[in-house]
C-alpha cells in the first residue's frame, strides 16, 4: 500500500473491492454500489474487522493487474501471468471465505459479502483463463453512462425489438470509442460494406479489427 494518511489507504483498498465484485464476467456483474465488502470491514458500520483480509487479498489481485498495464504484456503474456501470480491469490482467497462463512453471523454483512462472493465465483475466476478480459467493468460503466444521461431524451424504443437494436448500436459505438475511432465514419462505411461482406467473416468488421487494419495502413 502507498504510504500515506491510513484513512487514503483504506479507500484505495475499498476502490479496489469496488472494482473486484463490480463485474468480472464478460456479461457483467451489478454494478459497483451493490459492492459488499467495504461496509463489511467495520469502515462503517460494526467494528468487525475481519474483512480487511478480503481487501487484501483483492488488493495482491489488482497488483497483478498495475504490474502487467505498467510492463504493456500482451494479453496471452498476461493471461499467463494471472495463471502464475492470480491463480494462487484466489485459491488462498476461496479459502479464506469458505472458512470463514461459518464464523460470521447469519444476517451480518459480513456473511453477506461472503455468500454473495462465493455465488459469484465462477464469474470471477473467469478472467484468468482469457488476457483480453479484465476483472472490473469500469469501462462498461463509464460507455454506459451516455445513456443514463440521455435516456429522458429518448425515453422510447418503439418495442423490444427495437430496444435490442439500440443496444447494438450502443454496444458498437462504444467500441469505436475505446478503439479510436470516429463512429460516424465507422457506422457510414460499415453499412456499406455490409451487403457485399461475406456473412462468415463479419468478424473483420467489429471495431476492434476495423482499427488494427487501419493502424497496418498506417
Amino acid at each position: 500500500m502507498d504510504a500515506g494518511h491510513p484513512s487514503d489507504g483504506r479507500r484505495k483498498v475499498a476502490a479496489f473491492a469496488s472494482e473486484w465484485v463490480a463485474a468480472f464476467s464478460p456479461e457483467g456483474w451489478p454494478p459497483s454500489r451493490r459492492n459488499p465488502w467495504p461496509d463489511s470491514t467495520g469502515i462503517r458500520s460494526s467494528g468487525d474487522t475481519r474483512g480487511y483480509a478480503a481487501l487484501a487479498f483483492i488488493h495482491q489481485l489488482f497488483a497483478v493487474e498495475r504490474e502487467a498495464n505498467d510492463q504493456g504484456l500482451s494479453f496471452e503474456e498476461r493471461r499467463i501471468r494471472r495463471g502464475e501470480a492470480s491463480r494462487a491469490t484466489l485459491d488462498a482467497f476461496r479459502l479464506w471465505l469458505e472458512e470463514m462463512a461459518p464464523q460470521a453471523l447469519p444476517k451480518s454483512s459480513l456473511a453477506a459479502a461472503i455468500g454473495y462472493t462465493l455465488r459469484q465465483w465462477a464469474a470471477l475466476e473467469r478472467y484468468l483463463g482469457d488476457g483480453e478480459l479484465v476483472p472490473d467493468n469500469s469501462a462498461s460503466e463509464r460507455a454506459l453512462r451516455a445513456v443514463a444521461i440521455g435516456r429522458k431524451n429518448w425515453l422510447f424504443a418503439g418495442s423490444d425489438a427495437g430496444g435490442v437494436r439500440a443496444a447494438h448500436l450502443y454496444s458498437l459505438i462504444a467500441s469505436c470509442k475505446r478503439h479510436g475511432i470516429e463512429p460516424y465514419g465507422y457506422l457510414r462505411a460499415l453499412f456499406e460494406s455490409l451487403p457485399s461482406h461475406p456473412s462468415r467473416r463479419l468478424h473483420e468488421l467489429a471495431p476492434a479489427a476495423w482499427a488494427a487494419a487501419a493502424a497496418q495502413v498506417s
